[in-house]
């Protein structure tokens, strides 16, 4: 059964998706990897990621752009 979500409600689910992948990338939900490397901070290590946590970062990366499609 499809469900519909206002847009408020899909930018809360695309909030704690991309703050879950960016604490798997860098340990600081704030702030994502590809953020660290624009940036240029060295303060901010980027976590070297098992192949079953790069999966699962771009499974998110494709859900939010599902998400958005919606």
């Amino acid at each position: 059964m499809p469900i519909t979500l206002s847009s408020e409600e899909k930018e809360m689910i695309v909030l704690g998706l991309t703050m879950r992948k960016n604490f798997i990338e860098t340990g600081d939900p704030l702030i994502s990897a590809q953020d660290v490397e624009k940036l240029k901070r060295t303060d901010i290590p980027i976590k070297a990621l098992s192949t079953s946590q790069m999966q699962l970062i771009i499974n998110t990366e494709r859900l939010i752009s599902k998400i958005f499609q919606v």
